[in-house]
This record gives C-alpha cells, sequence and structure tokens, in this order.
C-alpha cells in the first residue's frame, strides 16, 4: 500500500472514528442502559434509611473534569499555531522586500557606473550577463506583487525595450506577475514565463510575446493590439473584451481560451490552436485564420465577415448567429457546424 493511500486512510479514521465511538456511547447510554456512560436515566440502588450511597462517577462525569482542560489545551495550541505562521509570513515578506531592495540597489549603482554604450564591447556584455543573472535570481524568489515592480522597473529604465533589450526575460519566472494597469508598450518579453499573471487591462502595444508563457493568464480588457505572440502559449487564458487587432498569433496555442467580446480585427491567426475557445460575439473580421484550428470552438454571435479560412478546422463548433459574410472557407473543415446556406452568404466555400 503507498504512502499516500496510507495517510489519507490515516486521516478518514483520525475523523470518523471519534464520531463512531461518540454516537455508539450515546446509543448504549440512551437505549441500552449503559448506566456507566452517565447519558441516559439514572436509577439509584435500593437504601435504607440508615444507608447513604454516593454514586459512581461515570464516563460523562470523567468527561467534565476533562473537557474544560482539553479545550483551553486545543485553543492554546490553535493560538500558538496561528502566531507562528504570522510570524512566519512577516518574516518571509520581509526578506522578499530586502531582496528586492537590495535588487533595485545593485542594479542602479550597475547601470549608473558605465554609459550603456560602453564602446567596450566585453563590458557591455559582462554587464549584461550581470544584469540579467540578478535580474533572474531575484524574481525567482519574489512575490506576485513584487515581480510587477520589478518588471515594471526594468520597463521604465528602457531596459527591456523591443529593439534594443538590455536585460533579455526568456524563460525568466514572472509566474503570477501582478501588473494591473501597467504600461508595457514596445516591451521585450520573447519567451517570458508569464503564467498565471495579472495583466488585466495592461498596454502591450506593439510588445513582443514571441514565444511567450502566459497559460491561465488575466489578460481581461487587455491592449495587445499589433502585439506579436507568435508560437505563444494562452491557453486557458482570460481575454475577455480584450484588443488583439492587427495582432500576430500564429502558430499560438489558444485551447480553451475565452476571447469573448474580444477584438481580433485583422489579426494573423495562421495555424493557430483554438479548440474549445471561447470567441462568442468576438470581432475576427478580416483576419486570416488559414489552417487554423477551431475544433469544438464557440464562435455563436462572432463576425467573421471576410475572413480568410482556408483549410481551417471548425468541426463541431458553434456558429449560431455568427456573421459569415464574405468569408472565405476554401478546404475547410465545416462538418457537423449547421451551417446552412442562408446563413452562410459567403461565394468561397468548398465542403
Amino acid at each position: 500500500m503507498s504512502r499516500i493511500l496510507m495517510s489519507r486512510l490515516a486521516k478518514v479514521l483520525a475523523i470518523t472514528l471519534p464520531t463512531v465511538l461518540f454516537l455508539m456511547t450515546l446509543i448504549g447510554g440512551y437505549l441500552l442502559g449503559w448506566y456507566w456512560t452517565g447519558f441516559g436515566e439514572y436509577l439509584a440502588p435500593a437504601t435504607t434509611p440508615t444507608q447513604t450511597l454516593e454514586r459512581a462517577k461515570t464516563l460523562w462525569d470523567w468527561l467534565e473534569l476533562l473537557i474544560v482542560p482539553t479545550v483551553l489545551a486545543i485553543a492554546d495550541l490553535l493560538f500558538n499555531q496561528s502566531q507562528r505562521a504570522a510570524q512566519t509570513r512577516l518574516t518571509a515578506d520581509r526578506q522578499q522586500q530586502e531582496l528586492l531592495m537590495v535588487y533595485l540597489d545593485r542594479m542602479s549603482e550597475l547601470l549608473l557606473s558605465e554609459p550603456k554604450t560602453d564602446p567596450v564591447h566585453v563590458n557591455v556584455g559582462l554587464r549584461r550577463s550581470v544584469a540579467r543573472a540578478r535580474t533572474h535570481t531575484v524574481l525567482s524568489e519574489l512575490d506576485g506583487r513584487r515581480k510587477g515592480i520589478v518588471l515594471t522597473f526594468l520597463y521604465e529604465s528602457r531596459l527591456i525595450d523591443r529593439e534594443s533589450s538590455f536585460v533579455c526575460l526568456s524563460r525568466t519566472d514572472l509566474s503570477k506577475a501582478n501588473l494591473y494597469k501597467s504600461d508595457l508598450r514596445r516591451a521585450n518579453l520573447r519567451q517570458a514565463n508569464l503564467s498565471e499573471a495579472f495583466l488585466r487591462k495592461v498596454n502591450m502595444f506593439e510588445t513582443s510575446l514571441t514565444g511567450a508563457r502566459l497559460s491561465h493568464s488575466n489578460l481581461i480588457g487587455a491592449s495587445l493590439y499589433r502585439s506579436s505572440l507568435v508560437l505563444a502559449d494562452l491557453s486557458d487564458a482570460r481575454l475577455t473584451s480584450a484588443d488583439l487587432s492587427e495582432a500576430d498569433l500564429s502558430g499560438a496555442s489558444l485551447v480553451s481560451a475565452r476571447l469573448v467580446r474580444a477584438n481580433l480585427e485583422r489579426a494573423i491567426l495562421v495555424g493557430t490552436n483554438l479548440s474549445g475557445a471561447d470567441l462568442s460575439y468576438a470581432n475576427l473580421s478580416g483576419s486570416d485564420l488559414s489552417g487554423a484550428n477551431l475544433q469544438g470552438a464557440d464562435l455563436s454571435h462572432c463576425d467573421l465577415s471576410n475572413a480568410y479560412l482556408f483549410g481551417a478546422t471548425l468541426a463541431d463548433a458553434k456558429l449560431r448567429g455568427a456573421k459569415l459574410h464574405e468569408a472565405v472557407l476554401i478546404n475547410a473543415d465545416i462538418s457537423q457546424t449547421c451551417i446552412t446556406p442562408a446563413v452562410l452568404q459567403a461565394e468561397n466555400v468548398i465542403r
């Protein structure tokens, strides 16, 4: 038997066994006449006027003696545990704050010691390596809020510009980073790990997110206009009302992503995996969905007018109320989609 199973069995017994014993004692006291429990009706033995009998201690009497100290002991134990937990959290918070302050101080010293246009290329390369190592190390130790502070610092210091990036964040741990309403326009976040990040209403206009991990991230209301998301992982991401117009999502994974009312006008979605995605009421007009996988996707009331769906997979997709005026569906798989000629209104269709 595995350790996990033994552990689970022990937990079940620890919870159920005392309850079963207590119920058995109640039933025995009230129904079976177990007077020693102290739960049933007490019947005094027959006595004479000259006899004085004292009732023997019952189980309930002993329990009464133990209940108060037991409750106090448990309360003291729980209080001490909560105090230790609070102290542990406070200590960890202080340590993270110290790490953050040390990082900011050292990065400031590194950047101010010499200009970034140092003619000695070896020194520039070394300083970049040191900056990346420090950033990579500190981000692996910080919580989401402080990760957001570090990223904001790097962006405002112009160290992660799309065209001239000084600090490379490739494969850097930015998971669960809190960047609510942050401005990251034209930033270089190629291959960064932003899974489960809080990016609600963030401005990522023309930001490079090629190969980035954004699975389970919150991008509700985010602006990703003209951003590069080639081969990015956006599976299970929340992109409700997000602006992805003219964004390049070629080869990206948006499996089970929520894109309700998202703006994907003229977006490039060549070979994109959108299986199981919720695109209801989304704007996909003029978008390029060549070879895209939309199997099982919800495209209800979606605007697909003038969309290019050459070779796309739409099997089992929901297209109720969708606009497909002048959509190109040559070689597209539209099996079990219930598209009728009256709804389709498309010219270039081959079933």
